[in-house]
């Protein structure tokens, strides 16, 4: 089945009406120490609807880097067009999330998609 425009605007502000919840937007900014070395700061840049779903044992992602494990349980749907990037964080019902990975844009995109990992 072929999509047209109209149906594409159509599917995305729907998605936009159907997500349950409210995320706040972090982006993060390093700051330098003036030593050499610095920390990371989030800043909210905007607040969309949104929806957090755990994904199945069997598409949990687990990532090592620098002897770190990070435990991908969960992917976030955000309405098309929302400006949102690997690093960001989420904040959603008390809990933050790092988005640690984009879902690739795909025929019909309604949505932006991206898995997320608690930060504990």
């Amino acid at each position: 089945m072929m999509l047209n425009a109209a149906d594409l605007v159509a599917f995305r502000a729907d998605i936009g009406r159907l997500l349950p919840d409210t995320c706040a937007i972090l982006q993060p900014a390093y700051t330098p120490d003036g030593a050499g070395g610095g920390s990371v700061v989030f800043t909210a840049v905007g607040t969309v609807a949104c929806r957090v779903d755990p994904l199945p044992t069997k598409d949990r992602l687990e990532l090592v880097a620098l002897s770190e494990k990070m435990q991908i349980e969960y992917k976030l749907t955000l309405p098309y067009g929302t400006a949102i990037d690997v690093h960001y964080r989420v904040s959603t019902a008390g809990n933050t999330y790092d988005v640690v990975m984009l879902a690739k844009e795909h025929s019909w995109a309604v949505s932006v998609r991206a898995y997320i990992a608690r930060v504990k």
